[in-house]
């Protein structure tokens, strides 16, 4: 569903301006006569209001942008007033159908200016408006995060209609991430009060979108019977040639499509075409095009498929160009037109990495781990107001109960009043034990989801360590390689100078010549061609060689991509170590040609065979080697001081302690300073640039390291260096 609800936004903007009988000529006289300066923009504003009453959105549009010249300078939102900022936040959703990057500088400048001069409920307008375009604009990470800013400033507030509206939206959002779940609970809840939003198309809206989500869950009949309730408001309300009344005629005629009833669902595709919605237009050509495509008839999809991908470009909704594009491919490839198929591939390729992208996913889980930490603070907050709340009851009691007991002759009324009292008391106290165990449930599950996050984005650092595995053994493998290519190619032009060699001798042996002389240049001849044989021979002998050495690398590669069995076995640790240091190495050279440093190995002979999981430790040696590399030769890292004159140099010992063996990891680096030497392990704490890193490394290695029944240890100082010493039991 991608239908705005400008309207309500923008009336916020003009009502309260003008009366609604002001007809448009009239407001042109004004706007013309006046010379006042607010006189001819409220003129602009209500002309631009009255047009898109009438859904004449080119018209609104139009006029709208020449609001914007009354407005005060945008680069200074400070100089806007409260009246400003309504205008600027109705603008930002009717730009919505012209221009979304506008769109998304106006409701930024208006949540900009409502901060500066501390207007609430601006900010709430704004951050709801700007929400809505990211939306539109296929972000929503930020979408998101502007909506629960307008939810959390609306309860402050309590602006019951923002709120309502706000959770709709964000119910919205869910639903085109594909969390329905999550979509139908905030859409529910915006409507537990409709008449908040009564006479708004919220209601339709929220119900067409309901409607959706059920039909991902392939519930038909409760999709069929939400869509039917938002079709008879859109009619009621009088919003029979809107984008909201397209909206939801698409939405039926998806439901009715899933239903294999194809007759309607064409019936109410084109109905909606007849609207002649700008935003939708590419919505609806796309599901024409999606039925018959079902149907078969593969000419009339690929116009209509066409159609959606060129209108759905002119209005910047990128999750239906993705959409549209990737339609084309699947068509043009069962046309046989490879070409343009995966051209259209590339396109779908290109928009889902844009839209989401790991680090699209990334921000949208941090976002949703703020909101259960927000939530969870609320809760708390309620908490302690609650127990500040009984507490001033029960001061009231006793002091009520020190006035009756002052009069004498009602001490037997007294006492039976304070029996009455305890009675209730047990039953406060019973309902409130009641409502501390529900409170610490709910708190318990909002901890889980945060661990549920936490553990996801320790996989994804878990992915990032593989990826460099993967590009240090690339980096070995090119080298033998290159060998075979470069001595193939020079056999074959020994081989090609030997059969010269002996067109030249044939050619010789038909001329007449001496005796002597044919015999001397054959014998020149057959030196010449032993030589080069020998040469062929080496060159053959290399090609094994380094083929050999490729094959071993290979194979090397696809021990390590092998997913861990999770057993711990004998492992030599000394082999181990040497094998992950040199893949650090090469991995960072890999990422970085000119990334350079050394490092130097003392193994103890002597060190038994450890019973570990290899790849587990293998990740933590890889990730405290890669940090000893970076903090040696990238002497810019946060919090620390440079040093000079020295070679990066990284060390990496192990040693039999008896019971125990020890590996130590040590770099020539500046050191870590006190001030965060206590942190290192904390989970999301680093050092590195923002996107460098998440912080998680360290954290993993010691939570593997202590799995394993050992510990690591830190020993540093400022300009001296670190080591970190690993310790693993012998016999577990």
């Amino acid at each position: 569903m991608h239908f705005s609800i400008f309207i309500c936004i923008f009336l916020i903007s003009g009502a309260a301006l003008f009366g609604q009988n002001s007809n448009v000529d009239s407001l042109r006289s004004v706007f013309n006569e006046s010379k006042d300066f607010h006189t001819k923009r409220d003129a602009l504003v209500k002309i631009s209001e009255i047009f898109v009453d009438r859904f004449e959105l080119d018209s609104a549009i139009w006029y709208s942008r020449k609001v914007v010249g009354f407005l005060p300078n945008l680069s200074d939102p400070g100089s806007l007033d409260s009246l400003d900022i309504k205008i600027l936040v109705g603008l930002g959703s009717l730009y919505q159908f012209y221009n979304l990057d506008s769109a998304i500088i106006l409701s930024t400048k208006a949540l900009e200016g409502s901060r500066i001069i501390r207007f609430r409920k601006g900010e709430a307008w704004a951050s709801k408006s700007l929400g809505e375009n990211y939306r539109l604009n296929g972000d929503y990470p930020l979408a998101l995060e502007n909506f629960l800013n307008a939810l959390h400033i609306s309860k402050e507030i309590f602006d019951l209609d923002n709120e309502n509206q706000t959770k709709i939206y964000i119910g919205i959002t869910y639903n085109m991430l594909g969390e329905y779940r999550t979509g139908l609970d905030y859409l529910f809840e915006g409507l537990v009060n409709k008449r908040a939003i009564f006479y708004t198309p919220m209601i339709p809206f929220a119900y067409s979108n309901i409607g959706d989500a059920y039909l991902n869950f392939n519930m038909l009949d409760s999709s069929l019977y939400f869509q039917e309730k938002a079709l008879f408001l859109t009619d009621s309300l009088g919003y029979n040639n809107s984008p909201l009344h397209s909206d939801v005629l698409i939405g039926l005629g998806k439901v009715y499509a899933k239903m294999g009833e194809n007759e309607k669902a064409m019936g109410y595709y084109k109905e909606a075409v007849k609207i002649g919605d700008y935003l939708n237009q590419g919505v609806i050509q796309y599901w024409l095009a999606d039925l018959f495509h079902n149907l078969g008839q593969q000419d009339s999809s690929l116009h209509y498929t066409r159609l959606s991908y060129n209108n759905n470009k002119h209005s910047f909704q990128k999750t239906w160009i993705m959409d549209a594009s990737r339609l084309l491919s699947k068509l043009y490839t069962e046309l046989g037109m490879i070409d343009s198929a995966f051209l259209y591939q590339g396109i779908t390729l290109a928009y889902r990495d844009s839209l989401y992208s790991p680090e699209n996913y990334k921000n949208l889980q941090l976002t949703a781990v703020k909101e259960q930490q927000l939530q969870f603070e609320n809760l708390q907050r309620e908490e302690r107001a609650e127990q500040e709340r009984k507490a001033l009851t029960n001061k009231i009691w006793v002091f009520s109960l020190l006035a009756v007991l002052t009069v004498v002759f009602l001490i037997a009324l007294i006492l039976l009043r304070n029996n009455r009292q305890k009675q209730k008391a047990n039953v406060l106290l019973h309902a409130q034990k009641e409502e501390i165990n529900l409170q610490r449930e709910k708190a318990e599950k909002t901890l889980i989801e945060l661990k549920s996050t936490q553990a996801q984005l320790i996989q994804s650092e878990k992915m990032a360590s593989l990826g460099q595995l993967t590009a240090g053994i690339a980096h070995e493998i090119q080298n033998p390689l290159n060998f075979v290519n470069n001595f193939s190619e020079v056999s074959s032009e020994l081989i090609l100078e030997i059969q010269d060699a002996r067109a030249r001798r044939q050619d010789a042996s038909l001329k007449i010549q001496e005796p002597r002389a044919e015999n001397q240049k054959s014998t020149d001849g057959e030196e010449l061609e032993d030589e080069i044989l020998e040469d062929i021979k080496q060159n053959i002998e290399k090609i094994n060689h380094h083929g050999k050495r490729a094959d071993s690398i290979v194979k090397g590669m696809l021990e390590h991509s092998r997913a861990s069995s999770g057993e711990e076995v004998p492992t030599d640790i000394n082999a181990l170590s040497d094998e992950y240091l040199r893949l650090s190495y090469h991995g960072l050279r890999a990422k970085d040609k000119d990334f350079n440093a050394d490092y130097i190995t003392d193994f103890d002979p002597n060190l038994p065979k450890v019973n570990v999981v290899p790849q587990e430790i293998g990740r933590v040696l890889l990730n405290i080697i890669n940090n000893a590399f970076q903090a040696c030769a990238q002497k810019d890292l946060s919090g620390f001081q440079n040093l000079t004159g020295l070679n990066p140099l990284v060390t990496v010992t192990t040693k039999n302690l008896g019971d125990k063996i020890e590996i130590s990891i040590k770099d020539n680096g500046p050191g870590i300073p006190d001030s965060i030497k206590d942190k290192i392990f904390q989970p999301f704490f680093t050092t590195k640039p923002t996107g460098k890193g998440t912080g998680l490394g360290l954290s993993l290695s010691y939570d593997i390291v202590k799995a394993h029944g050992g510990e690591i240890r830190l020993e540093t100082k400022d300009g001296e260096g670190s080591i970190f010493r690993i310790h693993i039991p012998i016999n577990k």
